[in-house]
């Protein structure tokens, strides 16, 4: 399990670097919630969720990691809007991956 707040850098190991704020005030055309933890070594980021704007939606990521994940977020809407319910795409998805 990942921290919803995090202090500490998951990309370079910076400790207590990662600082919280809005997106507009690093630089980062805001999406989501508008906010995000920033690791202020490296430059990873990570978005948080509407409604909870103070929980991290992940792991930070660099650009690179950022370009994959939604990547794979276009390919598995392809499956989720095909089928009954997104919840058990994610549950299916879960269980091929042998994740909780």
């Amino acid at each position: 399990m990942f921290n919803t707040r995090p202090k500490d850098c998951n990309k370079c190991g910076g400790k207590n670097t990662v600082k919280f704020g809005l997106m507009e005030d690093f630089g980062i055309k805001p999406y989501g919630s508008g906010y995000c933890y920033i690791c202020t070594e490296c430059g990873a980021y990570i978005g948080t969720h509407k409604g909870r704007h103070e929980d991290a939606m992940g792991e930070l990521g660099t650009k690179t990691t950022r370009n994959l994940r939604q990547q794979c977020h276009e390919e598995f809407e392809k499956h989720y809007l095909t089928r009954s319910s997104k919840s058990a795409v994610y549950y299916r998805l879960s269980q091929e991956m042998d994740i909780p």
